[in-house]
């Protein structure tokens, strides 16, 4: 109840930010918010703070746990950018919030995985065991789509489409399905059967995409709705200033620190 209780309240200053939020549409401003959710993007983001700055550009980083928040922060201008969901998560929540979000550039792609602390190969999986899906509309596709390709269930829709539960034709192990916010799953792998991790939350929960029983085929093609997205809002998705940022970000160096800091789990795709 406290945790709901905070998470509430967290909420409700960001949605309620609008009329405290430092929102500005100046194009020769040159001081912004960037939000984030992930470890590693700490790291990559400061690089780019510091680059920032020595052209007369300033950058706050404003840290998220909360996956619900970021893209209701940045639509009311509480932040000027974020950097932490795929397309299709943007998408979604664009769609559901009516957010006027815009995707400015693509970033990485960060496999999902299925883990587990109980067994070492699907094989091993017995009559009713439990897994823990994300509960967001595009990651538990996404993982459906996942448990689908690993043989575990038969689904009514295409590898292109986004399926639900509803979706399920056929399920012979009789998995038991319990859902929760994806960057909360990992701490139920010492409850559960197998639970299916987006590959940033494995790698801040210090799980290696190589601890994976099963993971996704890797497709670096443009069109793939699962590689992140920086995001701003629409009005400013051609700010010069704004766009000098996301050059610092998809540099060398940058690259290199999420190599590094993620053990290759998340993959850079420029």
């Amino acid at each position: 109840m406290k945790k709901l209780l905070v998470l509430c309240l967290t909420s409700l200053l960001v949605l309620t930010g609008c009329s405290q939020s430092s929102r500005e549409t100046d194009p020769n401003r040159t001081s912004f918010k960037v939000g984030i959710v992930d470890g590693y993007q700490l790291l990559a983001w400061k690089y780019v703070r510091q680059e920032a700055e020595k052209e007369g550009i300033t950058l706050d980083i404003v840290e998220f746990d909360d996956y619900t928040i970021p893209n209701a922060a940045l639509n009311n201008g509480d932040v000027d950018l974020n950097c932490f969901q795929h397309i299709l998560y943007l998408n979604t929540e664009i769609k559901a919030n009516n957010y006027d979000l815009t995707p400015i550039a693509k970033t990485v792609l960060a496999p999902m995985g299925l883990y587990s602390n109980k067994i070492t190969d699907l094989s091993e999986l017995q009559e009713g065991a439990r897994i823990v899906l994300p509960d967001d509309t595009s990651n538990q596709g996404r993982a459906l789509n996942l448990l689908a390709s690993a043989g575990l269930i038969e689904l009514s829709t295409s590898e292109t489409e986004i399926p639900s539960l509803k979706d399920i034709t056929s399920n012979p192990k009789n998995l038991e399905i319990i859902e929760s916010l994806a960057n909360s799953i990992p701490p139920f792998l010492a409850e559960v059967d197998l639970a299916a991790i987006n590959g940033n939350v494995a790698f801040d929960a210090g799980i290696r995409l190589n601890d994976s029983i099963f993971q996704e085929v890797v497709d670096l093609e443009s069109d793939n709705p699962f590689i992140n997205v920086i995001a701003v809002r629409s009005e400013e998705k051609d700010n010069q200033y704004i766009q000098r940022l996301v050059e610092l970000y998809l540099s060398d160096p940058v690259k290199e620190i999420i190599e590094t800091e993620t053990n290759g789990s998340t993959l850079p795709i420029w």
